[in-house]
């Protein structure tokens, strides 16, 4: 039993993880860091939004042309130790 209890502690980790949002639906708030799908090569990144559009951690716009991220998530609370 010992060996399946990782396991079983990521299923339910995964059970009450965030959904998917759509970004047709709605888009994270201004200046917020999301865990985003880019639909163009199935990738998940972690991006930050600015003035309405995905960016990465150095502010570059262009790997993320309008439509490419489809769905994104908050990120979850950091550790506590």
């Amino acid at each position: 039993m010992a060996r399946h209890e990782g396991f079983i502690d990521g299923l339910k980790h995964a059970s009450v993880r965030s959904k998917w949002i759509s970004t047709s639906y709605r888009m994270p708030e201004p200046g917020e860091d999301v865990l985003a799908f880019n639909s163009h090569n199935k990738d998940q990144s972690v991006l930050h939004v600015w003035e309405g559009r995905f960016c990465d951690a150095s502010g570059s716009y262009h790997n993320y042309p309008e439509g490419r991220i489809t769905h994104w998530q908050p990120l979850p609370e950091a550790p506590e130790k």
